[in-house]
């Protein structure tokens, strides 16, 4: 539309100008809302709160009413803060069939399986950080580099307010799925294992082509088939009771059945599972929060069922389609992926481009002559460039300590208690070189005690110089595929330690369990 909203001060409008301007435009910002971006698999609203908590000066545990009120005060959030709250409730969830790699952490009751999340607390009751994986994603040591570019901010109701798509080293759309509608439009990603998205990067990596992948969540214990194109099956656990031929022990529940609802539909016969009460005498609940323990009791009928029939008529199966993967792309246009490879393929081969052409117009005439891929080219920019600026400041600050610390305790360096602060900034100044960002004033150095000037304080500077050295001789040495590989190496290894302690936690005995009996 030529124009975002119609004229107020018009009395009567034309339905040509409705439909092109006021429609259009509010079924762009309602797809906007709804869709995300293929670059970091959020939608605004969970761009808002990730920025505003990767802007904290420190990543102390805070309210998520607190939260909401940072994202409102420093991005403009215009819906309604109940629905920014469940956003920020969501985003950090991890019962099973929710997120595989939460960005934010759960301190507090945020909900479970029992309810499919919807049993959350009060926000003002909830505390919430960022993940370790988090800062995996997004590095620390990028944030100056992701406030100029990835960070930086589109005009939004003429305000400053809406963060642009973040670049994580793996497409996270794919890690926790995503679920969608727009006017006119909606998508469905199911979640996909973290490993196996890891090792298909690492293949496009290695110029080697991706693996096909299938559905993955986090703690499922039920299976996951492939029932056609673009069609999975999800299948619930369903044991038989050993002494008793009619008694059923539903251990897991299919993808997106929670257990109430599943009680429920036992219970009415619900959510078209009419033929439900046909086959049940009765049933038992000892669910928790954290695991599932349904016993049923069948009635004694004259044709024996299979085991897959039996999953059938009591609800145990669902469906996943990836047949209606859209997302925005890089150039901001809806697109249809046909897979979870041409996602990762897009997020690898394009998603980067942006950065190249914002950062590097002056290289973009050479790229052609250049036998490498636009996201290696620029990690090799983004990533090597800003480790060799970081360390060799480090050495200059090492080097100028070693040197300080040697002439005081030698002698050369005297502090006299009568000069002022400014008559030993100029002494300093003269002999010792410091350049570089927050190195000039010295005070790294006029700011160490007399105690510091010590035979292990010195031997301690020597140990870190080496040590910067090291550093900075391997990220000179190594390849732009081997710097992208030793990011992925640590998101493995931090997730691997995450998820053995998440796993000690879910498997400690439920404190909400739940029982209750009836005949039907």
């Amino acid at each position: 539309p030529n124009s975002h909203y119609h004229e107020t001060e018009a009395r009567q409008i034309t339905f040509t100008d409705f439909i092109e301007k006021d429609l259009a435009s509010f079924f762009m910002a309602n797809m906007k809302r709804s869709v995300p971006s293929m670059l970091d698999g959020l939608k605004p609203g969970q761009r808002k709160i990730l920025h505003c908590l990767l802007k904290r000066s420190s990543n102390e545990d805070i309210k998520v009413s607190q939260v909401s009120a940072l994202v409102l005060t420093h991005c403009d959030y215009y819906h309604s803060e109940k629905a920014l709250n469940n956003t920020i409730i969501k985003m950090a969830q991890h019962h099973v069939g929710s997120n595989n790699l939460p960005l934010l952490q759960s301190l507090g009751q945020f909900g479970t399986r029992i309810a499919g999340g919807q049993d959350a607390a009060d926000p003002r009751y909830l505390r919430t950080k960022l993940s370790p994986e988090t800062r995996i994603l997004f590095p620390k040591e990028d944030d100056k580099y992701a406030d100029a570019l990835t960070g930086s901010l589109n005009v939004e109701d003429r305000k400053n307010t809406e963060p642009t798509p973040y670049y994580p080293i793996v497409p996270m759309v794919l890690v926790n799925g995503c679920r969608g509608i727009a006017s006119g439009w909606s998508t469905f990603i199911p979640n996909y294992k973290l490993k196996d998205v890891i090792s298909n990067v690492e293949r496009l990596l290695n110029d080697e082509r991706t693996e096909p992948m299938d559905p993955w969540y986090e703690g499922f214990e039920g299976t996951i088939t492939k029932d056609g194109e673009n069609r999975y099956k999800t299948f619930g656990r369903l044991e038989e009771s050993s002494g008793n031929a009619e008694t059923r022990l539903v251990t897991e529940l299919p993808i997106e059945v929670w257990t109430n609802n599943y009680v429920s539909s036992l219970d009415k016969g619900k959510e078209n599972r009419g033929k439900v009460s046909a086959f049940i005498e009765n049933y038992l609940d000892r669910s928790n929060d954290t695991t599932v323990s349904i016993q049923i009791e069948l009635k004694k009928t004259e044709k024996k069922m299979t085991p897959e029939e039996e999953k059938e008529i009591l609800g145990l199966t669902t469906m996943l389609s990836t047949g209606n993967m859209y997302l925005f792309d890089e150039n901001d246009m809806i697109k249809k992926y046909e897979s979870p490879q041409e996602i990762i393929e897009d997020f690898i081969n394009q998603g980067l481009k942006p950065i190249i052409r914002e950062r590097l117009q002056n290289f973009l005439t050479c790229l052609n002559s250049l036998e490498i891929t636009f996201s290696l080219f620029i990690l090799n920019i983004h990533s090597s460039k800003h480790m060799l600026m970081e360390l060799e400041e480090e050495l200059k600050k090492l080097q100028c300590r070693v040197a300080f610390v040697t002439d005081v305790m030698n002698g050369e360096f005297k502090f006299d208690i009568k000069r002022s602060r400014a008559q030993l900034y100029e002494e300093v100044k003269g002999k010792y070189e410091a350049t570089g960002r927050g190195l000039t004033d010295y005070s790294f150095l006029l700011d160490l005690s007399f105690l510091s000037c010590s035979k292990e304080t010195l031997q301690d500077l020597q140990d870190a110089r080496e040590n910067v050295n090291r550093k900075i001789i391997e990220v000179e040495t190594l390849t732009p595929k081997a710097i992208w590989k030793s990011e992925l190496q640590k998101l493995r290894d931090v997730t691997e330690i995450s998820m053995s302690s998440k796993l000690k936690r879910t498997r400690s005995p439920g404190s909400t369990s739940s029982e209750k009996e009836r005949k039907r």
